[in-house]
């Protein structure tokens, strides 16, 4: 399963990260990315939700998709 990830800056993505925390992959086009990472992608999609509402600068305009 993949994560889709819509960014303001798809330069900020660290591809060597999210794969040394289990993604398979990463796939980017323009300000979308997928992010590869089987079965345990609803999950991590709640984690990072919960982090990006929690942060206090306001609208990111980031969003995750599972």
């Amino acid at each position: 399963t993949r994560l889709r990830l819509f960014v303001n800056d798809p330069a900020q993505i660290d591809d060597v990260r999210l794969k040394s925390l289990g993604a398979s992959g990463v796939i980017k086009r323009g300000k979308i990315a997928q992010v590869v990472m089987g079965t345990q992608s609803d999950r991590i999609a709640s984690r990072m939700n919960r982090l990006l509402k929690g942060r206090s600068s306001g609208d990111t305009g980031e969003q995750v998709e599972e």
